[in-house]
């Protein structure tokens, strides 16, 4: 059974193998899933990898700053720039794809935390933002009319 990223005990988050979009989600997701077959060159996976290489690739400014500090740095260019379906994209992007590692962070108690593409995604929706942020931000994606389609 799934559950979503609000509703999920937090020592399960990253141990669960595929976490639920509700219907909003699901709309602001779609309209990246879709550009990937209407806008030429588009591609969700790349287009995360680069997002998140952005703020997280590099160790050494990790630990330098903190992940604390750039998780904020990524909600800020979340917030200004509509990519709240790319990250809901990414909540189950490493299901059938081990590979998308961005950093082996080692953190000051000697473990290394291993930064994946859904590690980060489900840390900053569950830690950074709020399940009505979220919604919010989900309706203000482009095509999010559209896409979206009430539950029954």
């Amino acid at each position: 059974m799934s559950q979503s990223i609000h509703s999920i005990p937090i020592d399960k988050l990253h141990t669960t193998p595929i976490l639920k979009l509700d219907a909003v989600e699901k709309a602001a997701q779609l309209d990246f899933l879709r550009r990937e077959r209407f806008v030429e060159g588009f591609n969700c996976n790349k287009q995360v990898l680069k997002l998140f290489n952005e703020y997280f690739g590099n160790t050494n400014v990790n630990q330098k700053y903190g992940l604390v500090v750039q998780f904020k740095k990524l909600k800020e260019k979340i917030l200004n720039s509509k990519l709240i379906g790319l990250v809901l994209y990414a909540v189950n992007m490493d299901i059938n794809h081990k590979d998308f590692l961005i950093d082996d962070y080692p953190n000051i108690h000697g473990q290394v935390i291993k930064l994946t593409c859904a590690s980060i995604s489900r840390t900053l929706l569950r830690e950074y933002f709020t399940l009505t942020e979220i919604h919010i931000l989900c309706r203000e994606v482009n095509n999010f009319d559209i896409y979206y389609k009430e539950e029954s």
